[in-house]
């Protein structure tokens, strides 16, 4: 089989098995095939003309390479989800045993820029990040909202709609709904997705409680059980909450 032929069976993989969008789907098709296209001329380049790239023969050296030509065209944002989207596709391959290891798996996605609102001063959101009690579930809870705006610069409502399903921990995504119902994968950092895991963790006596441990629950949580609502994602990102609301 030929890249090409591999990158369309993680596209019905995408389709089939991961239920993604098709605005999601297309994006990943095109950033996959820009990807393919970069590695065949870079090839052909190499090789006097011959065509034809091996999957092994995918190096992290040419992902570099590759990520390095979209700088000053793309937006870091974009160019983190083209890494995503090239990270995810070998991944694919590498639990498929079709490669030895994923050579994306350690390549860093590019610092994003942060969009803070220009009257929110860098230090006052990094004296909101410290703010929080990580010794109780609403600090943790209230933690793991920060650093998800902060990292993947959603909108509120579109963290109110977040479900546990949307967080990819293993490829570091975010399934957003966006307006018109729309889909759109975002990257999430590290320390972001440590905060949502020690957040879950310290409210799963909660779900337990309700009978709702499902994925495709709510990802941020009232009292209830129920989803939190953008007032009360409001009240926990500034801090002026005392109790799960």
């Amino acid at each position: 089989m030929s890249l090409y032929d591999y990158i369309e069976t993680f596209i019905s993989y995408l389709k089939d098995q991961k239920g993604y969008s098709p605005h999601t789907i297309r994006s990943y098709h095109i950033d996959l095939k820009q990807f393919s296209e970069f590695l065949d001329s870079r090839n052909k380049s190499s090789r006097k003309g011959e065509t034809g790239l091996e999957i092994e023969a995918i190096e992290a050296t040419a992902i570099r390479a590759y990520l390095g030509s979209l700088y000053g065209r793309l937006t870091r944002t974009t160019i983190a989800r083209k890494l995503s989207a090239v990270r995810s596709f070998l991944l694919f391959l590498e639990r498929r045993g079709l490669i030895q290891s994923n050579p994306a798996a350690d390549i860093a996605t590019p610092k994003l820029e942060k969009y803070i609102p220009v009257y929110l001063p860098v230090d006052d959101v990094f004296r909101l990040l410290e703010r929080p009690d990580r010794e109780k579930p609403l600090g943790l809870r209230d933690l793991a909202i920060l650093e998800v705006l902060y990292s993947c610069g959603i909108r509120v409502s579109e963290l109110e709609a977040l479900n546990i399903s949307g967080i990819d921990f293993e490829e570091r995504l975010v399934r957003v709904i966006g307006k018109g119902n729309k889909e759109r994968i975002v990257p999430i950092g590290r320390i972001a997705l440590k905060a949502v895991r020690n957040y879950l963790d310290a409210v799963q006596y909660l779900r337990k409680k309700v009978g709702d441990v499902s994925r495709d629950g709510p990802l941020f949580i009232n009292s209830r059980g129920g989803r939190l609502s953008v007032r009360s994602i409001g009240e926990a990102s500034a801090g002026s909450s005392n109790a799960m609301p």
